[in-house]
């Protein structure tokens, strides 16, 4: 039986699916893991995780970036090219230092990404929303897998358009922001899913014949619209460490509340589900779980 993980786009917020990533490699909880889907941010989660195998380069990839941000500079240098306000050099360089593609080559998880594919790098295919197309991409099979992380992380305005091939490309949350049909098309019954949306909801994925657990919070994240909406780009480095610890705090609390549902045994140093996965059922985080996030949230947001 397939087992999905859901990444979802979120920019920052992001960081929330590298403390459920980390939840998950202490947990022996990975292993359980056939399939990965991710858009946006968690594209990139997805890709540097299986370059590297590791959730602590993931986790440094993160603060190399956060202290070369580019958006903490005081000139913004308009690129031309990429019809974007900054290149996406330190993402490559993150990816230089911290990721082997001969790793993921050998990756026994398939990774999916979403992106969307435009007509021409310019700013006007921004408001022609009937022209975009998504793209599903199976990393595993493509020569030159990081440039579509690229493409699909790459936010409009701030990084522009990306050219792959003859194909231009922007950030894949603009036409899939949580990638959970093409799990279910692979033929995962049994699926985690990370939304960093406050108002995502899995309910209409209910009845399609598949266990949906969900690890998206939204405790963890600001209640202010506006706010909610800035979050994605605030490269901040004690957000990033708040993020990480709300997203191991719950993928931990939610992998114990499973295994009390008695939902997944432990045979052979891995976790295999146990109940009928053919009916289809949504497990909520419960609310003691969210009740101690707000906590924390508020707690962080005092300092």
């Amino acid at each position: 039986m397939k087992i999905g993980l859901m990444l979802g786009g979120g920019g920052a917020k992001g960081a929330y699916q590298v403390g459920i990533l980390k939840a998950f490699e202490e947990l022996n909880f990975l292993d359980s893991i056939d399939i990965i889907s991710g858009s946006s941010i968690g594209a990139l989660n997805g890709y540097f995780y299986l370059s590297s195998h590791s959730v602590d380069n993931l986790y440094k990839a993160w603060l190399h970036g956060i202290k070369n941000n580019p958006l903490n500079k005081k000139k913004i240098p308009f690129d031309k090219k990429t019809k974007g306000l900054f290149t996406m050099d330190i993402v490559k360089e993150m990816a230089k230092i911290y990721t082997d593609e001969k790793i993921f080559r050998k990756a026994t998880k398939d990774l999916y990404v979403i992106l969307t594919k435009v007509e021409k790098p310019s700013i006007a295919q921004l408001i022609k929303r009937w022209s975009w197309e998504k793209v599903t991409i199976h990393l595993n099979n493509q020569e030159k897998p990081l440039d579509y992380v690229l493409s699909s992380s790459s936010i409009p305005i701030v990084f522009g358009f990306k050219e792959v091939g003859e194909d231009f490309f922007m950030d894949g949350g603009l036409s899939d922001n949580n990638p959970i049909d093409i799990l279910i098309e692979k033929g995962c019954k049994v699926i985690f899913v990370s939304s960093l949306e406050r108002f995502f909801s899995i309910k209409k994925y209910q009845q399609q014949g598949v266990t949906l657990i969900d690890l998206s919070c939204k405790e963890a994240l600001p209640s202010n619209i506006i706010r909610n909406y800035l979050s994605v780009i605030d490269f901040d480095e004690q957000l990033f460490k708040n993020r990480v610890n709300y997203g191991y705090f719950v993928a931990k609390k939610m992998i114990e509340y499973i295994l009390e549902l008695q939902l997944f045994k432990l045979t052979a140093k891995k976790y295999k589900f146990i109940k009928k996965a053919e009916v289809s059922q949504r497990i909520d985080i419960p609310d003691y779980i969210k009740e101690e996030v707000k906590k924390m949230y508020d707690e962080d947001h005092k300092k």
